[in-house]
């Protein structure tokens, strides 16, 4: 399973169409297996450019772990259903519940190669100086 991060765009004048909208995302990616992790109503905002004659939104950002298949089910609901103006799906690089474990052991692993680089730059300063009195 992968990391998602999908940004939509709701039709402005939906009225509770939106509140459907919003909840058919999250049923379509918890009913497939999908486990929903953060989620954010940006509000209805002023779009950059006119979208099927709108001029603002309601913007959405959800993010979500799931498989490809619920991806590419969702994107056929935004392609099919009118509520949705437009879509924005990426690929986070990693689970967010892994995140904390993998940073621990980086900084730890840091750590050992500062450590063992410290005690290596001694002999090498000794060794010049032991060449320059001629031994």
């Amino acid at each position: 399973m992968h990391c998602y991060e999908t940004l939509y765009i709701i039709h402005p004048e939906a009225g509770e169409g939106g509140d459907t909208a919003k909840g058919e995302v999250e049923k379509r990616i918890t009913d497939n297996g999908g486990r929903i992790y953060y989620r954010e109503n940006w509000g209805n905002k002023r779009l950059a450019y006119d979208i099927a004659k709108q001029s603002k939104g309601n913007y959405q950002l959800v993010r979500y772990v799931a498989t490809p298949e619920v991806l590419s089910e969702m994107e056929r609901l935004f392609r099919l259903d009118e509520a949705y103006l437009k879509f924005l799906t990426i690929r986070l690089k990693e689970d967010p519940a892994t995140a904390g474990a993998n940073s621990g052991a980086g900084e730890t692993e840091a750590k050992a190669s500062a450590a063992t680089e410290d005690k290596a730059e001694p002999t090498a300063d000794k060794e010049p100086a032991a060449a320059a009195t001629g031994e």
